[in-house]
C-alpha cells in the first residue's frame, strides 16, 4: 500500500470520533441552505458547517478509469470539499480536514455517483456557494464540459500557469491537470500528510473524515511497474479528489458570512424618494 498503516490507522479512529450529518443543498430565494436528509436520500455527507474566515476550496475528480462506461461496479465522480488548517486562539494547529463529500455509500453498499456533466456541475457549484463561493478546483483531464458550465456561472475556478512552446510565453488555463509530474507529486503530498497526521505539527496532516474515501486509500497501491492506483477490482476517484483538493490548498478561499439586504419598508422607501427630489431609488 501507498499509505502508512499508522496513518491509516488514526485516520479510521479519527473518522469514527467526528460526527457527520447527511443532507442536500438547495437554493431558495437567491441563495443556497443546508437540508438534513436521511442516507438513502443524502447528496452530501458532511462534517463541519462554513465557519467565518476559515479557508475552503471544492476539488473534483469526474469519473475516469477503464470501467467507467460499463461493469458492474464503474468508477465514480469524486467531489470534496476542504477547509485549509489553521492555529486556534489557544496557538493549537487544527489540521486541514474534509468538511464535506459527495455521497458514495448507502448503508455500507456502494452505489456510486453517474449523473450527467451538468446535474454534477449544479452540485459542485452549490457547494462552492454554501462555502462562500469558494474556489473550485475541477480536474480536466476528463473535464466533459464542467468547466465552461462553471464559467458560465460566473464560479470561481482555480487557474494554472502553463507554457506555449509556440509564443515561448506563459499562460492561464482553467483547472487542475494531472499528467506524469504532477501526479507523482500529489499522491506524494497526501502520502506525506497521512503520515503526519497524528503528530499534529504545524502544516502537516490531514484528516480524512469520509470513511468512503478511508476505505479507497487503504487499497490503494504501488503496483509492480511502479504505479501508484487502486488495487484490482478498487476504486481511487475520491483519493484523487483528496489529493488534488490537497495540493491546492494555499489557494482555499475565506468564508464570509453573507449578509442579507436589510428589509425597507414601502411607506419609508416612498418618503425617502420624495426627500432626495426624485433622484433616490431603492
Amino acid at each position: 500500500t501507498v499509505f502508512s498503516s499508522d496513518g491509516m490507522r488514526w485516520q479510521r479512529e479519527h473518522a469514527r470520533k467526528v460526527a457527520s450529518q447527511f443532507g442536500r443543498i438547495s437554493e431558495r430565494n437567491g441563495s443556497v441552505g443546508w437540508d438534513v436528509s436521511t442516507e438513502q436520500e443524502a447528496i452530501w455527507m458532511r462534517w463541519e458547517e462554513p465557519r467565518e474566515n476559515r479557508k475552503y476550496l471544492v476539488s473534483v475528480d469526474t469519473m475516469t478509469g477503464a470501467s467507467e462506461t460499463g461493469g458492474d461496479d464503474p468508477d465514480s465522480h469524486g467531489v470534496k470539499v476542504i477547509r485549509a488548517g489553521y492555529m486556534n486562539n489557544q496557538g493549537r494547529w487544527v489540521r486541514p480536514a474534509v468538511v464535506m463529500s459527495l455521497m458514495l455509500y448507502e448503508d455500507g453498499i456502494r452505489t456510486g455517483n453517474w449523473w450527467d456533466i451538468d446535474v454534477l456541475t449544479r452540485h459542485v457549484l452549490y457547494a462552492s456557494r454554501y462555502y462562500g463561493n469558494c474556489l473550485i478546483v475541477p480536474e480536466v483531464n476528463m473535464d466533459r464540459g464542467m468547466i465552461q458550465l462553471l464559467k458560465l456561472e460566473g464560479a470561481n475556478i482555480y487557474m494554472r500557469e502553463i507554457f506555449n512552446k509556440r509564443t515561448s510565453e506563459y499562460t492561464d488555463a482553467y483547472g487542475w491537470e494531472t499528467n506524469k509530474k504532477t501526479r507523482p507529486m500529489m499522491i506524494g503530498n497526501l502520502a506525506r500528510h497521512i503520515r503526519e497526521s497524528h503528530k499534529g505539527n504545524p502544516g502537516e496532516g490531514i484528516e480524512i473524515n469520509c470513511p468512503f474515501t478511508i476505505r479507497e486509500c487503504e487499497s490503494f497501491v504501488r503496483k509492480e511497474n511502479g504505479r501508484e492506483e487502486a488495487a484490482q477490482g478498487a476504486h481511487d476517484d475520491q483519493v484523487l479528489a483528496l489529493a488534488i483538493g490537497l495540493q491546492c490548498l494555499d489557494y482555499a478561499t475565506p468564508y464570509i458570512i453573507p449578509c442579507a439586504p436589510e428589509f425597507i419598508p414601502p411607506e419609508l422607501r416612498v418618503e425617502m424618494i420624495d426627500e432626495s427630489g426624485g433622484g433616490f431609488q431603492l
